[in-house]
């Protein structure tokens, strides 16, 4: 089983949904999210982010700039993908 990993660095709206421990989220940043989930299976990296999260990293542990992407509702989106070495060496 392949765990998938997306990653922006914006907000987002969460709030208790049928009790203290149950959340959901709401707003762009969730369709967003979601699209770069997906981009971890088009793209071929287990963890996709925007180029603003690998820029706030300092673009360190060996990120890849994958460029502009489609996300939400057809905007474009810069980038990057990480394969950790742990998985690389299997």
């Amino acid at each position: 089983m392949k765990s998938l990993l997306s990653a922006r660095q914006t907000e987002a709206v969460q709030h208790a949904i049928k009790g203290p421990h149950e959340y959901t989220a709401i707003g762009d940043v969730v369709s967003i999210a979601a699209r770069l989930e997906e981009l971890t299976r088009q793209l071929g990296f287990p963890v996709v982010c925007s180029k603003a999260v690998a820029e706030a990293v300092g673009l360190a542990g060996g990120l890849t700039e994958l460029g502009e992407q489609t996300v939400s509702g057809g905007a474009m989106l810069p980038v990057c993908g990480w394969y950790p070495p742990l998985l690389a060496a299997n």
